[in-house]
């Protein structure tokens, strides 16, 4: 999908909401500091099968901030993390990879990354593993990533996916 369409759906999900993005980022840098993030926990986890896909990098490379939509009562229901945001939250989810002392399972979990939720216990991620259903969209519900690939299916064939079937118009 080109960058028209991938700005399009954008704007149709979450209209005048959109604080643009005005430093575009660069790919291997987007790509390093993931890596960066995950090796800060994990230092001898492989990452050779890492590729982040072409159409969540040129998402975010078009916003700046959490885009989320709201229940009638104000309360966020589906929400996209920013770049930033995204940093954030793996940060986070390779945190308690230590913490629960969960590394050996990392070690042999494919690659994901954490790029929207929804209610208060999903987290969607992003598996950024070429050798592991590269690109789609899994539902982390009230669970950590590292036991995804034993208990869900993919909710999304990619990002643009899941934005366009998950988050209302």
């Amino acid at each position: 999908m080109d960058r028209q369409k991938i700005k399009n759906l954008l704007y149709q999900k979450f209209g005048d909401s959109i604080e643009k993005r005005l430093q575009p980022l660069e790919k291997q840098k987007v790509e390093d500091a993931i890596k960066q993030v995950i090796q800060k926990y994990l230092s001898e986890k492989d990452l050779s099968t890492f590729g982040l896909p072409d159409e969540y990098f040129e998402l975010i490379n078009l916003f700046e901030g959490n885009l989320s939509q709201d229940l009638s009562d104000g309360t966020w229901w589906n929400l996209l993390y920013s770049y930033e945001s995204m940093l954030s939250d793996l940060d986070y989810e390779y945190e308690n990879v230590t913490y629960y002392k969960k590394e050996q399972t990392v070690l042999n979990c494919p690659i994901f990354i954490p790029v929207g939720a929804w209610s208060d216990k999903h987290i969607y991620f992003l598996s950024c593993d070429t050798s592991f259903e590269f690109g789609k969209v899994f539902d982390c519900h009230d669970d950590y990533f590292w036991n995804l690939p034993a208990r869900e299916n993919p909710v999304s064939a990619n990002i643009l996916d899941l934005l366009q079937n998950e988050f209302n118009t």
